[in-house]
């Protein structure tokens, strides 16, 4: 829940500074952001919109030649039909030509907002793999989605419906221009109206897109609980919370109705004004240009056929109010989902990874160095002050402690997950902040406690490993991680889909196709974070075996809680309250008989076995006889 309610509050936030834009300025940053995301093909941006303004410039020509044919029909005389073959001739030309222009610029139109969609998308898929893991800890997933999700087909719907901006314009424009040619008084008189009605719009308008960011922020924390319960599907069904989720659910619904019925109102209320203003302009401009023809005609015939071109020009204008009316608030609303995401711009460009210029790593030895680093999450309490170590070449490590020792932490740190300006971590001498943070993972191998898989085939979940690996080499892999075989008992091999975050699996299926994955890999430095804290006991077995093969050659970290797992380990270091409380084997810890020999005992015979020192198992030997005497 805190999360929804910092994403609200991010959201509000945003919208309050997006609502500073004027329509105008909207209207510019949409296009520059059709521009920016057009990629390669922003020529074709500059084709369709010249084929647009043609287009319709050609378009604005029809009334005034509709209106010179019935002139000439009306004035009769013996050039009657020459005249008309001329004037049906342009009207003709006309509708050909509008369409000539029209129909292929919105067929590049269209194509080029494919393009902008997914580069759009792929760009803020960008920003989002580069934001370090702490920001992600603060924003929901659901809500990130939803926003990035949002405003994609926002700015994708506005690409390819980009004509109707341009059209109202043009054909705005051509109104006054047509009627110029016809009556300037009239023309001028039609613009006074044209300016009212606008403003009448801009009004209602304003206060509706207030009311639609109150929506927005609403909806954005109903998509964050949405996809909260349903990624927690499993919880809620268990501990029956379906009526209390879904009455959750509703009252996030039910939060967006009174802004959302007020807005319904307004929005009647402004097509009602609009309508009665529209007609009110055909009346005043039809009557001022008869009155104002009478008086300099001087009792003329009335030529009807400038009266059809004047009512032609205001019908056109008429679709233009029309257009406007609608997509005025579109035009806002895309502009709020669009810039909606500008907290990720934003955190990317304070916080975002962006070290691809820097040297890659180079990994000869595989050599540790925490060097006298000291870290805090935030504002929280030092997890580390001052704090050294040093892990050897090809050196295998336990890390042990109680929660919060900062166990995770180091390994959070070595591999950037946070970035940490006083902490120094050297691999063979390199420090790792002046290092491509890319090439920095690639040679690290990391087997997590809880595996998740794609929603793809077990050969492609294997393969991520290293993406440019050969289905033998996966093959082989998967042997050595003794995972081939309950592949081959599946229906479809190693094509079978694991299902969503890879449900389909057990906990050790999942964890051996870590394991899979680490091997096909073979990066030089490996990390086990609890890779075995959650399994039963044959699955640990095969588990054991399989990372025995796996750590053969490299430097390794591990995690555990479970000191059975570790015990083996060339060398152990206990964390207490992020200092090391003590350092050594597993032998000689236990005759120092401190914090590392307590854990043992509380452990002893509460997980698997694993062969223990002679020094170690004298102990239980003499106290079995001790109980068989006192039988």
């Amino acid at each position: 829940m805190a999360k929804h309610k910092n994403n609200k509050k991010q959201s509000k936030t945003d919208h309050d500074d997006l609502g500073s834009y004027g329509i105008l300025a909207q209207y510019w940053r949409l296009i520059s952001g059709c521009w920016t995301y057009a990629g390669d093909e922003r020529k074709r941006v500059v084709q369709y919109y010249v084929m647009f303004i043609l287009a319709n410039a050609i378009f604005m020509t029809q009334p005034y030649v509709l209106g010179e044919l019935i002139n000439a029909l009306q004035a009769g005389g013996d050039e009657i039909l020459k005249q008309s073959l001329f004037w049906l001739t342009l009207y003709v030309l006309g509708t050909f030509g509008f369409w000539l222009f029209h129909g292929p610029g919105r067929c590049i139109e269209r194509m080029t907002a494919y393009t902008i969609k997914k580069n759009f998308n792929l760009k803020f898929y960008d920003y989002i793999t580069r934001l370090p893991l702490h920001w992600h800890h603060d924003h929901h997933s659901g809500a990130t989605i939803n926003r990035v999700n949002k405003a994609a087909n926002a700015l994708s719907g506005f690409a390819e419906t980009q004509f109707i901006y341009l059209q109202s314009i043009v054909r705005f424009t051509g109104v006054f221009v047509g009627l110029a040619f016809i009556d300037v008084y009239v023309s001028l008189a039609l613009f006074v109206i044209s300016c009212l009605i606008f403003y009448l719009l801009t009004y209602f308008d304003k206060i509706i897109m207030r009311l639609n960011h109150r929506i927005n922020e609403r909806e954005h924390v109903f998509s964050a609980a949405l996809f909260d319960y349903v990624s927690n599907i499993q919880n809620v069904i268990m501990f029956n919370l379906s009526q209390t989720t879904e009455k959750h659910l509703s009252g996030a619904i039910q939060s967006w109705w009174a802004p959302f019925a007020r807005a319904v109102v307004l929005v009647e209320w402004k097509w009602f004004l609009m309508s009665m203003l529209i007609v009110l302009s055909h009346f005043l401009v039809l009557y001022l240009y008869i009155a104002h023809h009478m008086k300099i005609g001087a009792g003329e015939v009335l030529a009807l056929g400038t009266v059809v071109a004047i009512f032609q020009y205001m019908l056109r204008l008429d679709g233009v109010f029309a257009a406007v009316a609608q997509k005025y608030a579109d035009l806002v609303q895309t502009h709020t989902n669009v810039y909606a995401v500008g907290n990720i711009v934003k955190s990317f460009e304070d916080i975002g990874i962006r070290d691809d210029h820097l040297p890659v790593l180079k990994v000869k030895k595989g050599e540790i160095h925490y060097d006298h680093i000291s870290f805090a999450y935030k504002k929280a309490a030092a997890v580390f002050s001052g704090f050294d170590l040093n892990i050897g070449a090809r050196q295998k490590i336990g890390i042990i402690g109680r929660s919060g020792a900062g166990k995770s932490t180091l390994v959070n740190l070595l591999l950037r997950f946070y970035e940490a300006p006083d902490c120094r971590i050297t691999i063979d001498g390199q420090d790792i902040r002046e290092i491509s943070t890319k090439s920095l993972r690639e040679h690290i191998a990391v087997i997590p406690q809880d595996t998740t898989l794609f929603e793809d085939t077990l050969m492609e979940n294997i393969r991520f490993g290293k993406l440019d690996a050969t289905d033998k080499d996966v093959i082989a892999a998967a042997k050595k991680a003794n995972c081939h075989d309950f592949i081959m008992e599946t229906t479809e091999g190693y094509n079978s889909m694991v299902g969503e975050r890879g449900v389909k699996l057990s906990g050790g299926q999942r964890q051996r196709i870590a394991i899979a994955r680490a091997i096909l890999k073979a990066a030089p430095i490996l990390v086990l974070d609890e890779a075995t804290s959650a399994l039963d006991t044959e699955s640990e077995q095969l588990i054991q075996e399989s990372l025995e093969k796996l750590m053969e050659g490299r430097t390794v970290i591990a995690i555990a809680h479970r000191l059975s797992t570790i015990a083996h380990m060339d060398r152990l270091v206990v964390l207490d309250a992020g200092k090391i409380a003590e350092d050594g084997t597993h032998r000689s810890l236990l005759k120092k008989d401190g914090l590392y020999a307590q854990l043992w005992k509380k452990q002893s015979g509460g997980f698997i076995t694993i062969e223990q020192p002679e020094e170690d198992a004298a102990p239980k030997k003499k106290a079995k006889k001790k109980r068989a005497g006192k039988k």
